[in-house]
Formats: structure tokens, C-alpha cells, sequence
């Protein structure tokens, strides 16, 4: 019996990447600077983030991040690390390399947290990507939402772009065992960051009453179509590290 090939290798961020991975999303015309892929590879050697590209039979297909100290209020300082700048190139969705990316990235961090975090925007560019987060057992981490790394308070305007982020968490280890994240991190449950009950309106109101705000989300900072070469043989993380950036209903 023949056995199938896999086409996806996946390998950690090397230098001469920067440069080829800017290129494969400067020709869908999405500018992803090579300083921004160059200071995620400092921040692999130095320890605090680790990174993971997707090739697809030799070609450049995808990237992933884990940021090991992440500066978003909620788990900062609480040994909870980020999964940030999700992309799957457009040419290469809909076969599975998101959900690859993924299982490596929460490997990673299982070898040293009980739990593991995500911002993801909220505008339409992001729902495949929530719903590929909720089918994975991610959920609200119940602080609100963030715009700019700064909590948005009820009745506040804000842009809807790709600072304005719901932040979600997943447990690597049995619930039961490890408590609940917001017990973890000493978060009293059923509060938000501004100190009313779960579900009230900001005037005071009782547990299970309506709040006059509705979110809505935020994404441009993704990557579009195309691909580059990537065979291996040639060529912290708060503000300006993205989260996930698919923009596509079928990105996975």
C-alpha cells in the first residue's frame, strides 16, 4: 500500500524569510513590512516569541506566532502566552494549514501554560477565523473587548478596524483540574474590566439585563492571495504585533 505524501511542512521562521514572505503579500497587494517578519525572528532568538511558516510542496503558504509574554492587560504577567498573526494565504485555504498552524502553536504552549490566548477581530474579515476559534474550545475570556490594547467602555464610539479586538482563551488541560482561566489568573468571575456584573448595563442594572451597546469588529491587516517561494534552500508582542488576520470565509 502506497503511502500519500504529505505536501505541508511546517518549520520555525528563518532570516531569509522576511524578505520572501513580505513579497508574497506585497503581490496581492497587502503591505506586510520586512522589518516586521525581521523583528519576529529577533524575538524567536531571544526567546520570546516563537514563529512557524507553512510551506505547501516548497511554497510559502502561511505563518503563525506565539508571543510568550504579551502585553494585553488581561493575561499580562500571568504565564499565559498569545497566539498572534494567524495567515494563510488565500491560494492555500481550505486545506486545513490554519488548523495545522494552530495544533502547533497550542503544542508549543502546553509544554509550558495551562491555558493559551487569542485576539481576534470582530468586523466580517474575521469570521472565518472566529468560527475556527470556537470549534476549537476557545471562548470570550469575559474582560470585554479592546481597542488600541485599552478596554472599550459601555456607550464608547470607537473605529471599526483592526484595533478593536475580542480576546479569547483556551484551556490546554483538563478544566476541572486546573480551575477555570479567570480563577487562574485571579479575574473575579462574572466581571468586567469597568466593574459591573456579568451582563448589566454600565448604570448599575441587575445580572441579565440589556446593555444598550452592541460590538462589532475589525481586520485589514491580513494577507491576501498568492504565493512565494519558500523551500528552505534558497532566498513583544502588544501593540503592532496583529492577532489573526484571515480574511476569508474559507480560510482553513
Amino acid at each position: 500500500m502506497v503511502t500519500q505524501r504529505d505536501p505541508l511542512r511546517l518549520r520555525p521562521l528563518l532570516e531569509r524569510d522576511a524578505s520572501v514572505i513580505s513579497q508574497a503579500f506585497a503581490e496581492v497587494g497587502v503591505h506586510r513590512p520586512v522589518r516586521q517578519f525581521a523583528r519576529y525572528i529577533a524575538e524567536q532568538q531571544q526567546s520570546i516569541r516563537q514563529c512557524w511558516a507553512a510551506l505547501h510542496d516548497g511554497t510559502f503558504a502561511g505563518y503563525v506566532t506565539l508571543h510568550w509574554n504579551p502585553l494585553y492587560p488581561g493575561i499580562a504577567g500571568k504565564g499565559v502566552p498569545e497566539i498572534q498573526d494567524l495567515n494563510v494565504l488565500p491560494a492555500f485555504r481550505r486545506l486545513g494549514i490554519a488548523s495545522r498552524l494552530l495544533d502547533r502553536a497550542e503544542q508549543s504552549a502546553a509544554t509550558r501554560a495551562a491555558f493559551v490566548a487569542v485576539g481576534v477581530g470582530l468586523h466580517p474579515g474575521y469570521n472565518a477565523a472566529q468560527r475556527l476559534y470556537a470549534e476549537r474550545g476557545y471562548v470570550p475570556d469575559g474582560l470585554g473587548v479592546t481597542y488600541e490594547d485599552r478596554y472599550v467602555q459601555e456607550g464608547e464610539l470607537v473605529r471599526l478596524d483592526d484595533e478593536l479586538i475580542l480576546h479569547l482563551t483556551k484551556s490546554l488541560r483538563p478544566v476541572p483540574a486546573q480551575g477555570t482561566l479567570a480563577q487562574r489568573l485571579g479575574t473575579p468571575p462574572l466581571s468586567s474590566p469597568s466593574g459591573g456584573s456579568a451582563g448589566s448595563s454600565s448604570s448599575g442594572g441587575s445580572a441579565g439585563s440589556s446593555s444598550s451597546g452592541a460590538g462589532a469588529g475589525s481586520s485589514s491587516s491580513g494577507g491576501g492571495a498568492g504565493s512565494a517561494g519558500l523551500d528552505g534552500s534558497s532566498a513583544g508582542g502588544g501593540r503592532g504585533a496583529p492577532r489573526s488576520s484571515l480574511l476569508s470565509d474559507s480560510m482553513d
